[in-house]
């Protein structure tokens, strides 16, 4: 007999659950610190000062507001100067001022550099640089720091300086009016960048998109003033070489030549080819010393009372890393998210391709067999029986009117405390019906009492709830023929169509059956033979020691043993069979949290013959492909999903919607097959499918990890079994008895 503790994954003295709540809860614990580690890097701003506009009592989109104008792609920019500042006379505007400049000396120069870094055009405008003796600025986007990090730390050492030119250029259909958080973003994450890797942090700023005209757009006015608000200077070029518009080497030179007190000069070291800009920096350089200019950068015109580039703190540098390190992490995983779900695709109509063919085979080989095969041995039908006053006669009348005639009915009452006993007791005078009592409360122990006295060479298990037809008794023993079939799987229907619930099991009942089943029964296989419907060799269930107690789904395990013991298992799909699925939520998780955590026991259980040859591919591909595919993919599923909500609220919507239609319309088209191939004709339902993928899977989830968390506590799981409220007839319409709240 078996005890509470030959139970599988049972933990008697709870060490395991102990020791796993110490490492999930430090696990957890070390999450949310480097999570709010993470999270106050992200929102920390490298800012210089307290904000600037504070001391106008004004904030930056009333500013903003103020000098914009009706025409957003024309605010005029007023005076003359080298950087950019806010001036507040009657209203605020913007002006270009050499305010806070150096000016003792004229015929000043400073070569600036948009858009890089760049592994190639970069290094080589360094080697110019080096080569003429100039220093210059470069003014970075984030985007291009993170993928060539290096190079600005090649650009510090050759003592150039940086500057900030936001983080990914703002493409020109942003509106940073609407999107006032990407403002910040797209400075302070640049910023980041920069201190990240260099440990230094710039005061200097270039917004995109505007080279020497002396008015700019909304967008530009946006950060320009949040810019000034964070204490940066802002660097408007005054002199554009229109070396992005790819000019010819002669025409760059002659549009970077502009005689002015203090020159500063657009380039781009990135964005595009920028070859003709280095061939003409050379004789920029020389154009501009003939005519007696000397090349600075903004720290020689500033002077001492401004630092541009100053070190950072080992905290404001981790901070950074860790910013930087978050952003660059979710971005990467994003970008290989979309080929995932293509490859996910991919080996889902792979898959499902494969185990149609599979079952079309069996389909036409069952047809064939099931005409040709005649097989009549003796057959003990055994009903196990457990509070079951509203099913059991209608599962004793369905067994009576079978057309197989070497047939005897054995009833297990299992400790009913209602009128079962006594509704069964009236069918016992029919002669071919006995009835027995099983005291200890289980359905393997009330089975193994029925096979101890079956007189049939088969026994045929079916649950009290369970009506069959008058062939089905007729066509699950046909397989037995062969010497080497164990076990025969029946095909079971759901014969109360009540509610969603019950049409999201319809399907799974047709699909699973009618797909899966017939594919793995041309090997022989199968992972469980079904207790509301399926047939046993009785010589085989007495050598393997009859159904065992140690997991809660004793059919699962005896049909996993069975075939170890060299045993095949066949499906019978004209053996049909009608089984009340549970019509309420609870009922349904309870039913499925028993299959599901006994199938992880089974698994378990059996785990050293994954991989074994010597059992085929049971051993070799079912067992493990469950153990290590199925279950690990199930499991991960609530967080890809968590990812794929993510993804389109964040990233792009449509290939994960596109990959959503394709995935609806394979799995529609493999429940119309399973359909065909049952016979079923309730086609209607193929229209439930977009629900029964979200709200019946997620239901799913939660039974999964109700069962995992179960294993991992070591808890004895006492027997339970479905409340049946007798909801349908085979025989007859829908019963009136049905109650739609679940009885305690």
């Amino acid at each position: 007999m078996e005890t509470a503790e030959d139970f599988v994954f049972y933990d008697n003295s709870n060490d395991r659950w102990t020791y796993i709540r110490k490492i999930v809860f430090r696990c957890f614990l070390i999450f949310e610190i480097l999570l709010f580690i993470t999270i106050a890097s992200i929102v920390w701003e490298p800012t210089y000062s307290k904000s600037i506009f504070e001391s106008y009592s004004v904030t930056v989109e009333k500013i903003v507001d103020e000098i914009s104008t009706a025409k957003k792609d024309e605010i005029e920019v007023i005076g003359e100067g080298f950087s950019l500042n806010l001036k507040k006379e009657n209203q605020f505007s913007l002006e270009k001022s050499y305010s806070n400049v150096n000016q003792s000396n004229n015929k000043l120069v400073l070569l600036t550099f948009d858009d890089g870094p760049d592994p190639v055009f970069t290094r080589q405008v360094l080697a110019v640089l080096k080569q003429k003796n100039v220093k210059a600025i470069f003014f970075v986007l984030g985007e291009q720091v993170v993928r060539h990090p290096r190079l600005l730390n090649e650009i510090l050492k050759d003592g150039h300086e940086i500057g900030v030119h936001t983080y990914s250029h703002v493409p020109e259909g942003v509106d940073l009016y609407k999107d006032k958080y990407r403002t910040d973003f797209e400075i302070d994450f640049t910023q980041k960048a920069i201190i990240a890797q260099t440990g230094y942090q710039t005061r200097l700023f270039r917004p995109p998109y505007w080279g020497a005209e002396d008015t700019i757009t909304l967008n530009t006015l946006i950060l320009s003033t949040k810019a000034i608000d964070k204490g940066y200077r802002v660097i408007p070029p005054n002199v554009d070489s229109k070396d992005w518009m790819n000019e010819s080497r002669d025409k760059i030179v002659q549009e970077s030549f502009v005689p002015l007190d203090i020159s500063v000069v657009l380039l781009h070291d990135a964005g595009g080819d920028r070859s003709k800009t280095v061939e003409s920096l050379t004789p920029i350089i020389d154009t501009y010393r003939s005519q007696g200019y000397q090349f600075v950068t903004t720290q020689n015109v500033f002077g001492n009372s401004f630092e541009v580039l100053s070190s950072v703190s080992l905290l404001d540098k981790t901070r950074s890393q860790t910013a930087i390190s978050a952003f660059i992490f979710r971005k990467k995983f994003l970008d290989y998210f979309a080929p995932v779900f293509e490859l996910n695709l991919g080996m889902v109509t792979t898959y499902m391709s494969l185990i149609v063919f599979l079952s079309f085979v069996s389909y036409f080989k069952s047809r064939i067999l099931s005409r040709n095969t005649k097989h009549t041995p003796k057959v003990t039908v055994i009903i196990p029986a457990n509070n079951e006053e509203e099913v059991i006669t209608r599962s004793i009348r369905s067994v009576l009117n079978s057309n197989y005639k070497k047939l005897e009915l054995i009833i297990v009452n299992n400790r009913s405390r209602d009128k079962t006993y006594n509704l069964a007791r009236k069918f016992v005078k029919k002669g071919r019906v006995r009835l027995f009592n099983e005291t200890r409360l289980g359905k393997s122990y009330a089975l193994n009492r029925g096979i101890k006295y079956a007189k049939g060479d088969i026994v045929v298990v079916i649950d009290a709830d369970t009506q069959v037809t008058e062939n089905t008794i007729s066509e699950i023993v046909k397989p037995f023929k062969n010497k080497k079939i164990g076990a025969v799987s029946g095909n079971i229907n759901v014969g109360n169509h009540i509610n969603f619930l019950t049409w999201f099991q319809k399907i799974e009942y047709v699909v699973g059956l009618n797909i899966d089943r017939r594919a793995l029964s041309l090997f022989g296989m199968s992972m469980v033979v079904p207790g509301a419907i399926g047939a046993w060799r009785k010589s085989a269930i007495l050598k393997l020691g009859g159904f065992r107690r140690d997991t809660i789904t004793e059919d699962a395990e005896l049909t996993i043993k069975l075939q170890l013991d060299g045993y095949k298992v066949a499906y019978a799909p004209d053996a049909q069979a009608y089984t009340e699925a549970p019509s309420d939520l609870s009922g349904f998780v309870k039913q499925r949290y028993r299959w599901t955590y006994g199938m992880l026991q089974t698994l378990f259980k059996y785990r050293k013959y994954f991989f074994k040859s010597q059992h085929g591919l049971l051993t070799r591909f079912l067992l493990p492909y469950n153990a290590f595919v199925v279950l690990p993919f199930a499991a991960m599923s609530p967080i890809f999903d968590l990812i794929t909500f993510n993804y389109v609220i964040w990233v792009n919507p449509r290939p994960i919607l596109d990959y959503l239609v394709l995935f609806l319309i394979i799995f529609s088209v493999l429940v119309t097959i399973s359909f065909l191939l049952s016979g079923e004709k309730s086609y209607w339902l193929i229209l439930l499918i977009p629900l029964y993928r979200t709200i019946y899977q997620f239901i799913w989830y939660f039974i999964l990890y109700k069962s995992l968390a179960t294993a991992l506590k070591g808890v004895f799981v006492p027997w339970t079994k479905s409340v049946h409220y007798g909801s349908f007839d085979l025989y007859g319409k829908i019963s009136n008895k049905y109650i739609s709240v679940a009885k305690e």
